[in-house]
Protein backbone atom coordinates (compact mmCIF):
# COMPACT_ATOMS: atom_id res chain seq x y z
CA UNK A 1 0.00 0.00 0.00
CA UNK A 2 1.69 3.43 -1.44
CA UNK A 3 1.20 5.66 1.93
CA UNK A 4 1.15 9.45 1.57
CA UNK A 5 4.47 11.79 2.21
CA UNK A 6 4.33 12.30 5.82
CA UNK A 7 4.08 16.28 6.45
CA UNK A 8 3.98 18.94 9.64
CA UNK A 9 1.45 19.79 11.74
CA UNK A 10 -2.36 19.14 10.43
CA UNK A 11 -1.49 17.53 7.12
CA UNK A 12 0.57 14.59 9.89
CA UNK A 13 -2.12 13.96 11.50
CA UNK A 14 -4.64 13.57 8.90
CA UNK A 15 -2.18 10.92 6.90
CA UNK A 16 -4.09 8.84 5.18
CA UNK A 17 -3.61 5.94 2.30
CA UNK A 18 -4.20 6.83 -1.26
CA UNK A 19 -7.37 4.05 -0.69
CA UNK A 20 -8.31 5.89 1.89
CA UNK A 21 -8.34 9.35 0.45
CA UNK A 22 -10.35 7.71 -2.28
CA UNK A 23 -13.25 6.58 0.37
CA UNK A 24 -12.93 9.60 2.35
CA UNK A 25 -13.70 11.92 -1.19
CA UNK A 26 -16.68 9.19 -1.77
CA UNK A 27 -18.11 9.74 1.96
CA UNK A 28 -17.71 13.77 1.09
CA UNK A 29 -19.65 13.07 -2.88
CA UNK A 30 -22.45 10.95 -1.82
CA UNK A 31 -23.31 13.23 1.45
CA UNK A 32 -23.82 16.41 -1.05
CA UNK A 33 -26.72 14.79 -2.30
CA UNK A 34 -28.08 14.14 1.15
CA UNK A 35 -27.67 17.40 2.87
CA UNK A 36 -29.51 18.93 0.47
CA UNK A 37 -32.93 17.56 1.67
CA UNK A 38 -31.89 19.01 5.48
CA UNK A 39 -32.69 22.91 6.55
CA UNK A 40 -30.56 25.52 8.03
CA UNK A 41 -31.08 24.82 12.16
CA UNK A 42 -31.17 28.34 13.89
CA UNK A 43 -31.40 27.55 17.25
CA UNK A 44 -27.81 28.03 18.72
CA UNK A 45 -26.76 27.89 22.54
CA UNK A 46 -24.62 30.77 23.32
CA UNK A 47 -23.70 30.49 26.99
CA UNK A 48 -24.67 28.42 29.70
CA UNK A 49 -24.29 28.81 34.15
CA UNK A 50 -25.79 26.19 36.02
CA UNK A 51 -25.80 25.51 40.26
CA UNK A 52 -26.48 22.77 41.78
CA UNK A 53 -25.66 20.21 39.29
CA UNK A 54 -23.45 17.63 40.75
CA UNK A 55 -19.46 18.02 41.32
CA UNK A 56 -19.70 21.27 39.32
CA UNK A 57 -18.69 24.67 41.61
CA UNK A 58 -21.25 27.16 41.32
CA UNK A 59 -21.97 29.72 38.70
CA UNK A 60 -20.16 27.06 36.30
CA UNK A 61 -20.23 28.75 32.72
CA UNK A 62 -19.56 26.97 29.19
CA UNK A 63 -19.48 30.23 27.15
CA UNK A 64 -19.70 28.76 23.03
CA UNK A 65 -18.43 32.54 21.54
CA UNK A 66 -15.54 33.47 20.25
CA UNK A 67 -12.84 35.62 22.60
CA UNK A 68 -11.22 37.25 19.41
CA UNK A 69 -11.25 38.65 16.08
CA UNK A 70 -12.30 35.82 13.36
CA UNK A 71 -10.13 35.85 9.90
CA UNK A 72 -11.53 34.51 7.36
CA UNK A 73 -9.71 31.70 6.76
CA UNK A 74 -10.77 31.01 10.35
CA UNK A 75 -14.56 31.30 9.13
CA UNK A 76 -14.04 29.07 6.28
CA UNK A 77 -12.59 26.15 8.36
CA UNK A 78 -13.17 26.42 12.37
CA UNK A 79 -15.58 28.97 13.01
CA UNK A 80 -19.50 29.13 12.53
CA UNK A 81 -21.40 32.18 11.26
CA UNK A 82 -24.33 32.80 13.33
CA UNK A 83 -25.42 36.67 12.30
CA UNK A 84 -23.37 39.32 11.23
CA UNK A 85 -20.18 39.77 13.18
CA UNK A 86 -21.45 36.82 15.86
CA UNK A 87 -19.50 33.69 16.09
CA UNK A 88 -19.28 30.55 17.48
CA UNK A 89 -17.40 27.59 16.84
CA UNK A 90 -18.00 24.04 14.44
CA UNK A 91 -16.04 21.79 17.09
CA UNK A 92 -15.46 22.07 20.39
CA UNK A 93 -12.72 20.00 22.75
CA UNK A 94 -13.14 19.34 26.59
CA UNK A 95 -9.97 18.09 27.86
CA UNK A 96 -8.45 17.59 31.44
CA UNK A 97 -7.13 14.58 33.63
CA UNK A 98 -8.98 11.47 34.74
CA UNK A 99 -11.76 12.42 37.04
CA UNK A 100 -11.84 16.54 36.00
CA UNK A 101 -15.50 16.52 34.66
CA UNK A 102 -15.21 15.93 31.20
CA UNK A 103 -17.61 13.51 30.71
CA UNK A 104 -20.07 15.16 33.75
CA UNK A 105 -19.80 18.39 31.34
CA UNK A 106 -20.85 16.70 28.44
CA UNK A 107 -23.82 15.06 30.33
CA UNK A 108 -24.85 18.43 31.27
CA UNK A 109 -24.44 19.82 27.43
CA UNK A 110 -26.72 17.03 26.93
CA UNK A 111 -29.41 17.95 29.48
CA UNK A 112 -29.27 21.18 28.53
CA UNK A 113 -29.80 20.78 24.75
CA UNK A 114 -32.70 18.14 25.28
CA UNK A 115 -34.53 20.79 27.51
CA UNK A 116 -33.90 23.46 24.46
CA UNK A 117 -35.20 20.90 22.40
CA UNK A 118 -38.16 19.22 24.64
CA UNK A 119 -38.44 21.76 27.27
CA UNK A 120 -37.82 18.28 30.14
CA UNK A 121 -35.20 17.27 32.13
CA UNK A 122 -34.81 14.05 32.87
CA UNK A 123 -34.75 13.22 36.73
CA UNK A 124 -31.68 11.60 38.01
CA UNK A 125 -30.56 12.00 41.69
CA UNK A 126 -27.31 12.33 40.79
CA UNK A 127 -27.52 15.46 39.11
CA UNK A 128 -28.29 17.17 42.37
CA UNK A 129 -25.88 18.63 44.73
CA UNK A 130 -29.02 20.88 46.22
CA UNK A 131 -32.62 20.32 45.85
CA UNK A 132 -32.68 22.14 42.96
CA UNK A 133 -30.55 23.12 39.73
CA UNK A 134 -30.16 26.81 38.75
CA UNK A 135 -30.14 26.71 35.24
CA UNK A 136 -29.22 30.86 33.08
CA UNK A 137 -29.24 29.97 29.20
CA UNK A 138 -28.74 32.32 26.16
CA UNK A 139 -29.49 31.23 23.09
CA UNK A 140 -29.70 32.74 19.52
CA UNK A 141 -32.79 31.85 17.28
CA UNK A 142 -34.28 33.63 14.31
CA UNK A 143 -32.34 37.33 14.61
CA UNK A 144 -33.13 37.13 18.22
CA UNK A 145 -31.08 36.41 21.63
CA UNK A 146 -32.93 34.96 24.23
CA UNK A 147 -32.17 35.02 27.87
CA UNK A 148 -33.66 32.05 30.02
CA UNK A 149 -33.57 31.40 33.70
CA UNK A 150 -34.95 28.87 35.63
CA UNK A 151 -35.06 25.91 38.37
CA UNK A 152 -35.00 22.25 37.96
CA UNK A 153 -36.18 20.82 40.96
CA UNK A 154 -35.08 17.78 42.62
CA UNK A 155 -38.07 15.10 42.96
CA UNK A 156 -38.62 14.20 46.62
CA UNK A 157 -38.87 10.67 47.90
CA UNK A 158 -38.81 9.19 44.49
CA UNK A 159 -42.00 10.88 43.13
CA UNK A 160 -43.08 13.34 40.43
CA UNK A 161 -45.18 14.57 38.09
CA UNK A 162 -48.40 12.50 37.74
CA UNK A 163 -48.14 11.97 34.38
CA UNK A 164 -44.92 10.12 34.67
CA UNK A 165 -46.60 7.33 36.28
CA UNK A 166 -44.67 4.14 34.40
CA UNK A 167 -42.14 5.58 32.78
CA UNK A 168 -38.44 7.22 33.68
CA UNK A 169 -39.98 10.60 35.72
CA UNK A 170 -38.92 13.78 34.98
CA UNK A 171 -38.16 17.01 36.77
CA UNK A 172 -40.51 19.68 37.83
CA UNK A 173 -39.64 23.08 36.34
CA UNK A 174 -40.18 26.25 38.32
CA UNK A 175 -39.50 29.95 38.61
CA UNK A 176 -38.72 30.53 35.03
CA UNK A 177 -38.68 33.95 33.08
CA UNK A 178 -37.59 34.53 29.64
CA UNK A 179 -36.32 38.02 27.78
CA UNK A 180 -35.37 38.51 24.19
CA UNK A 181 -34.08 41.74 22.15
CA UNK A 182 -33.00 41.73 18.83
CA UNK A 183 -30.06 40.95 17.75
CA UNK A 184 -27.58 43.88 15.82
CA UNK A 185 -23.97 43.43 14.55
CA UNK A 186 -22.98 45.99 17.16
CA UNK A 187 -23.32 43.85 19.67
CA UNK A 188 -20.34 41.48 19.04
CA UNK A 189 -19.59 39.39 21.73
CA UNK A 190 -20.54 41.72 24.40
CA UNK A 191 -24.03 41.83 23.91
CA UNK A 192 -24.77 41.50 27.22
CA UNK A 193 -24.15 45.53 27.49
CA UNK A 194 -27.43 45.87 25.30
CA UNK A 195 -30.56 44.27 27.17
CA UNK A 196 -31.69 47.70 27.69
CA UNK A 197 -35.52 47.66 25.68
CA UNK A 198 -35.35 44.17 26.04
CA UNK A 199 -39.07 42.05 25.84
CA UNK A 200 -40.33 39.69 28.63
CA UNK A 201 -41.81 36.80 26.84
CA UNK A 202 -44.59 35.04 29.50
CA UNK A 203 -43.89 31.26 30.03
CA UNK A 204 -46.81 29.06 30.18
CA UNK A 205 -45.93 26.30 31.88
CA UNK A 206 -49.57 24.31 32.73
CA UNK A 207 -47.43 21.45 32.91
CA UNK A 208 -44.98 21.30 35.93
CA UNK A 209 -42.12 18.79 34.68
CA UNK A 210 -42.14 20.61 31.29
CA UNK A 211 -40.69 24.02 30.53
CA UNK A 212 -42.56 26.84 29.12
CA UNK A 213 -39.66 27.24 26.90
CA UNK A 214 -40.44 24.95 24.05
CA UNK A 215 -43.10 27.38 22.87
CA UNK A 216 -39.91 29.57 21.40
CA UNK A 217 -37.62 26.77 20.64
CA UNK A 218 -40.39 24.37 19.41
CA UNK A 219 -38.03 21.71 19.23
CA UNK A 220 -35.93 23.41 16.38
CA UNK A 221 -32.13 21.52 17.50
CA UNK A 222 -31.41 17.73 17.03
CA UNK A 223 -29.09 16.49 19.05
CA UNK A 224 -26.95 13.59 19.02
CA UNK A 225 -24.70 11.69 21.84
CA UNK A 226 -22.29 9.18 21.33
CA UNK A 227 -21.21 7.04 24.27
CA UNK A 228 -17.82 5.64 23.34
CA UNK A 229 -16.55 5.20 27.03
CA UNK A 230 -18.23 2.46 27.33
CA UNK A 231 -17.77 -1.53 26.94
CA UNK A 232 -19.19 -3.22 24.42
CA UNK A 233 -20.33 -6.58 23.82
CA UNK A 234 -20.00 -7.89 20.97
CA UNK A 235 -23.04 -9.81 21.07
CA UNK A 236 -25.58 -7.44 22.52
CA UNK A 237 -28.91 -6.61 21.23
CA UNK A 238 -28.35 -3.29 21.70
CA UNK A 239 -25.01 -3.37 19.79
CA UNK A 240 -26.43 -5.23 16.68
CA UNK A 241 -29.79 -2.90 16.55
CA UNK A 242 -27.79 0.56 16.24
CA UNK A 243 -24.89 -0.74 13.74
CA UNK A 244 -27.79 -2.17 11.54
CA UNK A 245 -29.91 0.50 12.10
CA UNK A 246 -26.74 3.00 10.64
CA UNK A 247 -26.14 1.30 7.97
CA UNK A 248 -29.93 1.02 6.38
CA UNK A 249 -30.24 5.27 7.30
CA UNK A 250 -28.26 5.28 3.79
CA UNK A 251 -27.27 4.29 0.31
CA UNK A 252 -25.00 1.63 0.49
CA UNK A 253 -22.60 3.36 -1.60
CA UNK A 254 -22.20 5.50 1.60
CA UNK A 255 -21.87 2.83 3.86
CA UNK A 256 -19.56 0.86 1.44
CA UNK A 257 -17.32 4.10 1.50
CA UNK A 258 -17.39 4.37 5.16
CA UNK A 259 -16.88 0.71 6.41
CA UNK A 260 -13.92 0.40 3.45
CA UNK A 261 -12.07 3.39 4.80
CA UNK A 262 -12.33 1.58 8.64
CA UNK A 263 -11.55 -2.03 7.39
CA UNK A 264 -10.31 -2.14 4.14
CA UNK A 265 -10.93 -5.44 3.54
CA UNK A 266 -14.51 -4.64 2.97
CA UNK A 267 -16.28 -4.38 0.14
CA UNK A 268 -19.98 -3.93 1.34
CA UNK A 269 -22.64 -4.76 4.06
CA UNK A 270 -26.06 -5.33 2.67
CA UNK A 271 -28.67 -5.61 5.20
CA UNK A 272 -31.03 -7.74 3.52
CA UNK A 273 -34.21 -8.63 6.32
CA UNK A 274 -34.62 -7.97 9.98
CA UNK A 275 -31.78 -10.72 10.38
CA UNK A 276 -29.91 -11.73 7.39
CA UNK A 277 -27.30 -9.67 5.94
CA UNK A 278 -24.94 -9.61 2.44
CA UNK A 279 -21.38 -9.72 3.78
CA UNK A 280 -18.79 -9.34 0.95
CA UNK A 281 -14.73 -9.12 1.26
CA UNK A 282 -12.74 -7.88 -1.92
CA UNK A 283 -11.65 -10.73 -4.14
CA UNK A 284 -14.35 -13.20 -1.98
CA UNK A 285 -17.06 -14.55 -2.80
CA UNK A 286 -20.48 -12.41 -0.95
CA UNK A 287 -21.86 -14.51 2.00
CA UNK A 288 -25.40 -14.42 3.66
CA UNK A 289 -25.27 -14.70 7.74
CA UNK A 290 -27.01 -13.72 10.24
CA UNK A 291 -26.25 -10.38 12.52
CA UNK A 292 -25.08 -12.12 15.53
CA UNK A 293 -22.53 -14.09 13.49
CA UNK A 294 -21.39 -10.85 11.47
CA UNK A 295 -20.97 -8.91 14.03
CA UNK A 296 -18.30 -11.36 15.92
CA UNK A 297 -16.15 -11.05 12.19
CA UNK A 298 -16.03 -7.26 13.04
CA UNK A 299 -13.45 -5.36 15.22
CA UNK A 300 -14.60 -2.77 17.91
CA UNK A 301 -13.52 -0.36 15.83
CA UNK A 302 -14.94 -0.77 12.76
CA UNK A 303 -18.50 -1.29 14.39
CA UNK A 304 -18.29 2.20 16.15
CA UNK A 305 -16.45 3.88 13.74
CA UNK A 306 -19.54 3.07 11.59
CA UNK A 307 -22.01 4.07 13.95
CA UNK A 308 -19.82 7.62 14.33
CA UNK A 309 -19.74 8.44 11.09
CA UNK A 310 -23.46 7.88 9.64
CA UNK A 311 -24.40 10.09 13.05
CA UNK A 312 -22.34 12.28 12.02
CA UNK A 313 -23.39 12.90 8.79
CA UNK A 314 -27.07 12.48 10.11
CA UNK A 315 -26.19 15.45 12.39
CA UNK A 316 -24.32 17.61 9.04
CA UNK A 317 -27.39 16.76 7.71
CA UNK A 318 -29.57 18.51 10.65
CA UNK A 319 -27.34 20.79 11.53
CA UNK A 320 -27.41 20.04 15.06
CA UNK A 321 -25.17 19.54 17.66
CA UNK A 322 -23.32 16.18 18.06
CA UNK A 323 -22.08 15.33 21.48
CA UNK A 324 -18.98 12.69 21.64
CA UNK A 325 -17.30 11.54 24.83
CA UNK A 326 -13.79 9.88 24.68
CA UNK A 327 -13.97 10.56 20.76
CA UNK A 328 -10.41 8.52 20.39
CA UNK A 329 -11.76 5.49 22.01
CA UNK A 330 -11.38 2.79 19.29
CA UNK A 331 -10.67 4.43 17.12
CA UNK A 332 -6.98 5.65 14.82
CA UNK A 333 -6.26 8.82 14.90
CA UNK A 334 -6.62 9.75 11.72
CA UNK A 335 -10.43 8.22 12.27
CA UNK A 336 -10.86 11.10 15.04
CA UNK A 337 -8.68 13.43 12.77
CA UNK A 338 -11.40 12.93 9.70
CA UNK A 339 -14.95 13.48 11.85
CA UNK A 340 -13.58 17.24 12.48
CA UNK A 341 -12.96 17.77 9.05
CA UNK A 342 -16.67 16.76 8.16
CA UNK A 343 -17.13 19.56 10.32
CA UNK A 344 -14.85 22.00 9.86
CA UNK A 345 -14.95 21.92 6.07
CA UNK A 346 -17.57 24.49 4.71
CA UNK A 347 -18.23 22.87 1.39
CA UNK A 348 -20.20 19.90 3.88
CA UNK A 349 -21.47 21.35 6.58
CA UNK A 350 -23.79 23.97 4.87
CA UNK A 351 -26.27 23.40 8.08
CA UNK A 352 -24.24 24.79 10.91
CA UNK A 353 -23.83 21.41 12.80
CA UNK A 354 -21.54 21.70 15.55
CA UNK A 355 -19.51 18.52 17.00
CA UNK A 356 -18.77 18.74 20.85
CA UNK A 357 -16.14 16.14 22.26
CA UNK A 358 -14.31 14.88 25.21
CA UNK A 359 -10.58 13.64 24.75
CA UNK A 360 -7.21 12.26 26.52
CA UNK A 361 -5.42 12.44 23.21
CA UNK A 362 -3.31 15.59 23.22
CA UNK A 363 -2.63 15.88 19.15
CA UNK A 364 -6.25 15.68 18.52
CA UNK A 365 -5.70 19.36 19.90
CA UNK A 366 -3.66 20.64 17.15
CA UNK A 367 -6.30 19.80 14.73
CA UNK A 368 -8.60 23.05 16.52
CA UNK A 369 -6.98 26.16 15.08
CA UNK A 370 -8.92 28.25 17.44
CA UNK A 371 -7.64 28.24 21.30
CA UNK A 372 -11.10 29.61 22.35
CA UNK A 373 -12.46 26.33 20.99
CA UNK A 374 -10.80 23.95 23.61
CA UNK A 375 -12.06 23.69 27.40
CA UNK A 376 -9.68 22.94 30.29
CA UNK A 377 -11.49 20.86 33.18
CA UNK A 378 -9.89 20.69 36.61
CA UNK A 379 -11.38 19.24 39.97
CA UNK A 380 -10.00 20.85 42.97
CA UNK A 381 -11.59 20.68 46.66
CA UNK A 382 -14.42 18.09 45.26
CA UNK A 383 -15.41 20.70 42.69
CA UNK A 384 -15.28 20.68 39.13
CA UNK A 385 -14.36 23.89 37.35
CA UNK A 386 -13.97 24.99 33.24
CA UNK A 387 -11.46 27.61 31.95
CA UNK A 388 -10.33 28.47 28.40
CA UNK A 389 -7.26 28.01 26.58
CA UNK A 390 -6.93 30.87 25.67
CA UNK A 391 -8.40 33.16 28.01
CA UNK A 392 -7.27 31.49 30.61
CA UNK A 393 -3.67 30.52 29.85
CA UNK A 394 -0.74 32.43 28.52
CA UNK A 395 1.35 30.26 26.28
CA UNK A 396 3.36 30.93 23.21
CA UNK A 397 1.35 30.75 19.92
CA UNK A 398 4.09 29.25 18.05
CA UNK A 399 3.97 26.27 21.23
CA UNK A 400 1.55 23.54 19.86
CA UNK A 401 -1.73 22.89 21.91
CA UNK A 402 -0.66 18.89 22.01
CA UNK A 403 3.69 19.96 23.77
CA UNK A 404 1.86 22.21 26.07
CA UNK A 405 -0.56 20.01 27.26
CA UNK A 406 1.87 17.03 27.58
CA UNK A 407 4.66 19.83 29.73
CA UNK A 408 1.36 19.65 31.60
CA UNK A 409 1.35 23.61 31.03
CA UNK A 410 -3.19 22.83 31.72
CA UNK A 411 -1.93 20.67 34.99
CA UNK A 412 -3.88 17.67 33.27
CA UNK A 413 -1.24 15.26 34.02
CA UNK A 414 -0.70 12.66 36.60
CA UNK A 415 0.30 13.83 39.71
CA UNK A 416 3.59 12.74 40.19
CA UNK A 417 3.94 12.75 43.68
CA UNK A 418 1.13 10.19 43.81
CA UNK A 419 2.36 8.54 40.72
CA UNK A 420 5.25 7.93 42.53
CA UNK A 421 3.49 7.15 45.98
CA UNK A 422 1.65 4.49 43.55
CA UNK A 423 4.81 2.62 42.44
CA UNK A 424 6.17 2.72 46.06
CA UNK A 425 3.36 0.92 47.21
CA UNK A 426 3.49 -1.58 44.48
CA UNK A 427 7.20 -2.15 44.62
CA UNK A 428 6.72 -3.11 48.38
CA UNK A 429 3.67 -5.34 47.54
CA UNK A 430 5.29 -7.44 45.35
CA UNK A 431 8.79 -7.77 47.35
CA UNK A 432 6.25 -8.94 50.45
CA UNK A 433 4.65 -11.73 47.95
CA UNK A 434 8.40 -12.60 46.80
CA UNK A 435 9.36 -13.19 50.35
Amino acid sequence: MVKRKKASGRDSIMEITYKQKNCLTMIKTVYWFCQNKGGTNMLKLLKATVSGYRMLEEGFTIDLLNKTKVSSLELEKDVLLIDKRLYTFKNFAFVGSNASGKSTTLTLLLCIYSFLCYGRWPYNPNDFSSKKITLHLEFFQNGEIYFYDGEIKKIENGGGSSLNIGITPFCDIANESLFKIKYVPTFGKAYEKHLEGRTIIPLENNVPDTSGIISITKGHVYIDDFENNNIWDARSTIVRNSFFDCLNRYDIALTSSILSLLDEGIEYIKVLDSDAVEYKRFNERSKIMNRSDLILLLSNGTIRGTELFIRAIRVLETGGVFLVDEIENCFHKNVVANVLDLFSDSTINKNGAQLIFSTHYSQILDLLNRRDSIFIMHQKDGKIGISNLLTNYKIRTELSKSIAFDNNVFDTLLKYDRLMKMRGNVVRELQTHHD
